[in-house]
């Protein structure tokens, strides 16, 4: 890496961080920061990434913090859009993608989906005494939801009957 003008301001910065009392450093950290041009933004993250290698363990936390701040920064919008269009709607249902709001050791139990508005029970089939999921229509969920208030068997804090 060729070394360009600031190398030298923030081989100092470092240097003193090293030295300074940990009441010190969130100046220091600032100078770093005050440091930064912005056209030369990525070298100084790449310069820093480099010379945190060599830090004690403190002072590497120090540098990792700045680095943290130099981090471009992703809008909370952007990152729900990214998370959405990973999605897949044709993606077979699984447990992982359910949450437990009924748990009656009878048998019946109630998931809620964890993204979206569906409804599935699980109950277990008399003929074949296997566990069976299906999803629950709008109407059926209003009539089990009126027919299991009070019960003892939500699951506190699933989001159960509301």
């Amino acid at each position: 890496m060729e070394r360009l003008p600031w190398c030298d301001d923030v081989d100092e910065v470092v240097a003193t961080i090293r030295t300074a009392d940990w009441r010190d450093r969130d100046a220091l950290k600032a100078k770093l920061l005050a440091l930064v041009i912005p056209q030369h933004r990525n070298d100084v993250v790449e310069y820093l990434t480099a010379c945190k290698r060599d830090q004690p363990l403190e002072v590497r936390w120090e540098i990792e913090e700045v680095l943290e701040e130099l981090a471009p920064v992703v809008p909370v919008e952007e990152e729900a859009e990214v998370e959405e269009e990973l999605v897949d709607p044709n993606k077979p249902l699984s447990m992982s993608d359910l949450t437990l709001v009924f748990d009656d050791p009878r048998g019946l139990m109630l998931y809620r989906e964890k993204v979206g508005e569906e409804w599935y029970a699980s109950q277990v089939n008399p003929n074949t005494g296997q566990s069976q999921l299906f999803k629950i229509t709008p109407d059926e969920l209003a009539h089990l939801k009126t027919q299991l208030e009070g019960s003892p068997y939500w699951v506190l804090g699933a989001g159960g009957i509301g």
